[in-house]
């Protein structure tokens, strides 16, 4: 299944919520393009097996060196500047 086969399934719910209660969402998805925009399956993937890993207690700078490598190879064999040794997780913003 593609990843864009994936984003439609999961865009289903959210989407028929945002319609019949947009209040339930943050200010900042006004329309059902925007959850499109902020809702996609690779990160949602990622954050999910972050919190996973941060809640059985894998430290944060072992999950950092995992994302840099999924970044690194999301931007084909690039440096994309993320330094291995950082000792705070960046990932939890929302």
């Amino acid at each position: 299944m593609t990843n864009l086969a994936m984003n439609e399934l999961l865009w289903t719910a959210p989407e028929e919520i945002f319609l019949q209660e947009p209040d339930l969402f943050p200010k900042a998805i006004t329309c059902i393009k925007d959850i499109r925009l902020f809702i996609q399956i690779h990160r949602t993937m990622r954050r999910t097996s972050t919190s996973q890993a941060t809640h059985a207690g894998i430290r944060a700078s072992e999950i950092d060196i995992v994302n840099k490598w999924i970044t690194k190879e999301s931007s084909r064999g690039q440096d994309p500047g993320i330094s291995a040794c950082t000792t705070s997780n960046k990932n939890f913003s929302r």
